[in-house]
């Protein structure tokens, strides 16, 4: 279950049960927008605000898994860190979380009008993604298709059955990302490709 942040004490409690964000890293962010284009080509929320969600690993008290969802999101700018320091403030009835590299004046910040968190323990760690698909590898290496449904990877040489339904796959040993070869958009509910 998720825990809003509604005042410091919420946001303390957060920090202590993740040992400050200390040996911890931003995994995954995910942007979405309320908006769409409806199937008539008619535009709806264009000036809705965003929902925004991270994902921070942790090796804290044995790892654990650190998801903060941002709902209605006023701004946002990220600076690449390879470490963070997590901060908290308002800002008039908004929220602002500050994720600063120790020693810099650059700092990466969400500002919102709400947000909340859950942590996880150890068992969401490790290579497969929470939020949507991964981004391909920026090589030259492929997948070989062994048969209908398992790839191998140029790279290690290890075999995995692909997920016909996803567009990118992942080696399970060496954590190289790929455009499935296997990949068929009709396979996918309710998605109609050209």
């Amino acid at each position: 279950m998720y825990k809003k942040i509604q005042y410091y004490g919420d946001f303390d409690a957060l920090l202590e049960k993740v040992g400050f964000f200390q040996d911890s890293l931003l995994r995954e962010i995910e942007i979405i927008s309320r908006g769409y284009v409806s199937k008539d080509n008619k535009m709806f929320g264009d000036i809705d605000p965003y929902d925004m969600r991270m994902i921070f690993h942790s090796q804290y008290a044995g790892g654990c898994c650190i998801d903060i969802i941002f709902h209605d999101v006023i701004k946002y700018s990220f600076i690449a860190a390879y470490e963070i320091v997590v901060n908290l403030d308002y800002d008039e009835n908004d929220t602002v979380i500050y994720l600063s590299q120790p020693g810099t004046q650059a700092r990466s910040f969400v500002k919102c009008k709400s947000l909340q968190y859950r942590v996880h323990r150890s068992g969401l760690l490790g290579r497969k993604l929470l939020l949507g698909s991964p981004i391909p590898t920026d090589n030259s290496c492929m997948t070989s298709v062994l048969d209908d449904t398992w790839l191998q990877c140029d790279s290690c040489s290890d075999a995995w059955e692909a997920n016909l339904t996803q567009e990118f796959t992942q080696c399970p040993s060496c954590g190289l990302i790929y455009v499935n070869p296997l990949f068929s958009p009709k396979k996918k509910q309710g998605t109609d490709y050209d």
